[in-house]
């Protein structure tokens, strides 16, 4: 793998927070997820140069072959990435789909839940 895993692997370890296991997953999946993109798009797999349109392809098309469950996990790194480079409040309409849900389908929500464990938002060093 080229460089574009270094940037995926930085922007992961700094910012998400977790364990050394649910974080190591994070970098597994974005490092995939970068391959995808630089395959496709013929463009450079940091990213910070992604747009939403190159994550929604890879959630909509690239994984078609994953289960429901992992296509969720994938989303999972996708909003943990977006919100480390500070493009969640962006992105986040362009990336609805069935991925969003374990199984794959939408259910009815009940009262309450946790909320999601974003990453800390970047700092200017």
């Amino acid at each position: 793998m080229n460089n574009s895993g270094g940037s995926v692997r930085r922007l992961l370890e700094r910012s998400q927070p977790g364990s050394h296991r649910a974080v190591s997953a994070h970098i597994r999946r974005g490092e995939q997820m970068a391959k995808l993109i630089a395959e496709r798009f013929d463009l450079a797999a940091d990213p910070k140069m992604w747009k939403a349109k190159h994550v929604r392809w890879v959630l909509e098309c690239g994984l078609t072959h994953l289960s429901p469950a992992r296509q969720y996990d994938y989303y999972r790194t996708v909003r943990a990435m977006a919100a480390a480079l500070g493009k969640w409040s962006d992105w986040s309409a362009w990336l609805n789909g069935p991925w969003q849900y374990p199984t794959g389908e939408r259910r009815q929500r009940g009262i309450g839940g946790r909320p999601p464990r974003l990453p800390r938002t970047p700092t200017a060093e």
